[in-house]
């Protein structure tokens, strides 16, 4: 049973990777391939949203990173969006905060 979903969302070079559940080995595979695909898909800038995530654990952590060395390498622009106790936590207490520019809602818009 899959513990995580997300949803794309893409604007004007933009897409945003809208991650649900929780983001932990179980899962963080599915989340990266879905990431991959994104950084891979010549958009200039890629969010990963994170607030509707449940939970996240030290898997997530290095999806993250990881993902910012994929778009470092490909030129793409890599950020992210939180706001929620158990992530914005595990984002602060690790550092990874600090490493990513944070988007709010504004961009992209979901194009429906």
């Amino acid at each position: 049973m899959t513990r995580i979903s997300f949803e794309v969302r893409e604007a004007s070079g933009s897409a945003r990777l809208v991650l649900r559940g929780e983001l932990d080995t179980a899962s963080a595979e599915e989340a990266k391939s879905a990431l991959d695909r994104l950084l891979g898909g010549g958009f200039d800038l890629v969010v990963v949203d994170l607030r509707e995530l449940d939970f996240m654990d030290s898997t997530g952590v290095k999806f993250l990173l990881d993902g910012r060395d994929t778009a470092r390498e490909l030129g793409v622009k890599i950020a992210l969006a939180y706001g929620g106790d158990p992530v914005e936590r595990v984002l602060t207490v690790s550092g990874v905060s600090k490493l990513f520019e944070r988007q709010g809602d504004d961009l992209p818009a979901s194009e429906e």
